[in-house]
């Protein structure tokens, strides 16, 4: 297998502790030509202190956003200083398996005309497991017109070819919120959608046996728990989101007879 780098971009504003546990997930995979990239969008909590002071020898390429206009702007600038052919981007309150880059990049070489590629999740409240998505319901191949009634994965699950995203254009910084659906619109429009199906939890045969319409309810069961959470946090542009994402399923349950 060839190894080409990957620029793994991560951004993060005033969550040191949580995004140690993202840049842990990148050094602990299992492809071994990566480079972690930290945009930092204007933290006030001390977080290239604390990264230093944690991950004293780990190489970290890290980027301080004093203006602070936001995190797509951030992603943005971690695209303009990657070296990677591949990039693949993560939030600081998530994690990746260990196998993801791996996995992704493998499927890349096997299938060069795709314009993305993407993985399901696991989601978790309070860190408890709660809900791992079934890859199965993840459409791929030309969804240059589906993409527009389906929510394929959040920016977290994609890796895409650094050419690829400067054809389609890089995150759209006027958005607050929905930006991997905007720009996955446009990766769709330039090439086919891979989708990695093979990450393995400890529920996906017991998941992967239930009815479509009964994954759907599971779906909608976790979402109604994001929305309230959502609401007592005071998260209007995740709540207003997550409605959305509710009427497609809901709508998705009324088809299946």
């Amino acid at each position: 297998m060839e190894y080409p780098l990957v620029s793994a971009i991560i951004t993060t504003h005033n969550r040191k502790d949580l995004v140690i546990g993202a840049i842990k997930s990148v050094m602990d995979q299992t492809y071994p030509n990566i480079e972690t990239i930290v945009v930092d969008d204007g933290s006030t909590d001390g977080t290239e202190k604390y990264i230093e002071e944690t991950l004293k020898d780990a190489s970290i390429r890290y980027f301080y956003n004093a203006d602070m206009p936001g995190g797509n702007h951030a992603r943005n600038i971690g695209i303009k200083h990657s070296k990677g052919e591949y990039l693949a981007f993560l939030d600081d309150d998530d994690e990746w398996m260990p196998s993801k880059i791996e996995k992704q990049v493998r499927y890349y070489l096997d299938n060069p005309e795709s314009a993305f590629v993407g993985c399901a999740r696991i989601d978790e409240y309070d860190f408890r497991e709660r809900y791992c998505q079934n890859p199965q319901l993840i459409p791929e191949g030309d969804l240059s017109k589906t993409i527009f009634n389906t929510f394929l994965f959040t920016s977290s699950c994609m890796m895409v070819r650094k050419d690829k995203l400067f054809k389609a254009g890089c995150f759209d910084e006027s958005l607050e919120f929905w930006q991997d659906y905007e720009l996955q619109i446009r990766l769709c429009q330039i090439g086919k959608v891979g989708m990695i199906r093979d990450i393995q939890n400890k529920h996906q045969d017991l998941i992967g046996s239930l009815p479509e319409k009964m994954l759907i309810k599971m779906k909608l069961l976790m979402i109604d728990d994001g929305i309230y959470r959502a609401e007592i946090c005071g998260r209007r542009s995740d709540r207003e989101k997550l409605l959305a994402e509710k009427a497609f399923y809901e709508k998705k349950v009324e088809e299946i007879a």
